[in-house]
């Protein structure tokens, strides 16, 4: 048993780079306590609704009374007379008119159709949520590699200075600025290491499991943001926050009406099989098959104000709820513009980032067949590569702002999902 659990978490060792992002969200999906939260509270709303149906439906009892009632006849000497008797049968109620009831099931329906909202929402936040710590655990170790390579630059730069100095090559001044450099990227590997391990727990808390990934920003493929039509994102139907906000609406609407049906007349009908036996069967005789059956008709008239108040309190939270929604309308289309600029924004500035690597790279070229040729020092050399390092990490910033971006977009028009994700791993092939 020892040997198998050493060749699985081999195995897992061995495969840990190989774990995608889709692959991570399905194990998130059998991690993740709050979407199995809501899984259950979605099937409870249910349950709600078919309650409030049957409300609205005939209901069939079996009754049983025990009726005491004995007392003495004053206009006849000492006669007792007892009428108590035992009853028992089936009686039927059902709701001819009452409109409250109809209101209450439509509430429930609109709970129903809210809780189905609330568990996409989990669901999409869960892919979010994974994404965002896949992206981020990818992006920290990727730091890692550009400040240690930017660390042992300025290292071989300030060792280079310090051996200068000693023969008057160089200044102090130079000299201290190359080590307050060379501390500076010291300071950028011990943040970089501290973001591994933050990234790496928060991403292992949504999984579960002790996983490794690996680099995905080296083959980042522009050309897959840039054949993203934008004008897919503007059409915010599906977005979930506005559905909810809706739906908030109609229920304050309903909960409205609900409450000024209340003052409406109701009607029940109700229908009894009974058998009813007396204890005196000298002075009384039994009923058997007997039937009864009567129709309830009532009408509210003075509550103490209770109603209107109610009413009245119904209407306020009405227009509260509307002009929520009409706020929830205008942040939301505030926020869409806003990621649209800077998706597009973030295009360019990956584009342009590349672009200015290449530069980069020919220059740091230049610069080394100069110091081969003795034209140029070391200490071009190393800025020639500390340049490098600048161009790669602001490509490394673009492109993970440009994702972020992306998986905003995708929020917002209430389309994050499984399929999104494997379609967004194209471009890291």
């Amino acid at each position: 048993m020892k040997t198998k659990i050493l060749l699985l978490s081999l195995f897992l060792a061995a495969n840990a780079s190989e774990v995608s992002l889709s692959t991570a969200y399905e194990m998130a999906l059998q991690n993740n306590n709050e979407l199995i939260q809501n899984t259950f509270e979605r099937l409870a709303t249910t349950q709600r609704v078919k309650q409030a149906t049957a409300a609205l439906l005939p209901s069939i009892s079996v009754q049983a009374t025990y009726n005491i009632e004995k007392y003495t006849q004053e206009d006849r000497v000492n006669i007792k007379i007892d009428e108590s008797f035992y009853k028992y049968g089936i009686n039927l109620n059902q709701v001819i008119f009452r409109p409250s009831l109809w209101y209450q099931k439509n509430q429930q329906e609109i709970r129903e159709a809210g809780s189905e909202l609330s568990l996409e929402s989990v669901r999409q936040e869960l892919v979010k949520k994974v994404a965002k710590a896949y992206f981020d655990y990818a992006y920290a170790k990727q730091k890692l590699k550009l400040a240690q390579s930017y660390k042992e630059s300025n290292e071989a730069r300030y060792n280079k200075m310090q051996k200068s100095l000693k023969f008057g090559l160089v200044n102090k001044m130079d000299t201290l600025e190359s080590k307050v450099r060379y501390d500076e990227s010291r300071l950028e590997v011990n943040k970089a290491n501290r973001d591994i391990e933050i990234t790496k727990l928060s991403f292992e808390k949504l999984i579960g499991e002790d996983i490794e990934i690996g680099d995905i920003f080296s083959n980042l493929n522009i050309g897959f943001f840039k054949g993203v039509n934008i004008l897919n994102f503007n059409n915010l139907s599906e977005n979930l926050d506005l559905k909810q906000s809706e739906l908030l609406e109609i229920y304050s609407g309903n909960e409205y009406k609900k409450a000024k049906a209340e003052r409406f007349p109701t009607v029940d009908l109700n229908l009894g099989f009974f058998n009813q036996h007396y204890i005196d069967n000298y002075r009384f005789k039994d009923k058997t098959k007997k039937l009864e059956g009567s129709i309830r008709f009532s009408m509210p008239l003075f509550t103490s104000g209770f109603n209107s108040a109610k009413i009245e309190e119904a209407r306020l939270l009405q227009i509260a709820s509307a002009h929520r929604h009409i706020n929830a309308q205008k942040e939301i289309n505030i926020k869409q513009k806003q990621i649209m600029s800077d998706f597009i924004s973030y295009i360019d500035k990956f584009e342009i980032a590349k672009d200015a690597i290449g530069y980069a790279k020919i220059y740091e070229e230049s610069i080394q067949k100069g110091y081969e040729e003795g034209l140029k020092n070391i200490v071009d050399l190393l800025d020639a590569k500390v340049r490098v390092f600048n161009s790669e990490n602001e490509l490394l910033n673009a492109g993970y702002k440009l994702i972020t971006a992306y998986l905003e977009l995708q929020h917002l028009i209430g389309n994050v999902s499984l399929s999104m994700i494997k379609d967004l791993e194209k471009a890291f092939l």
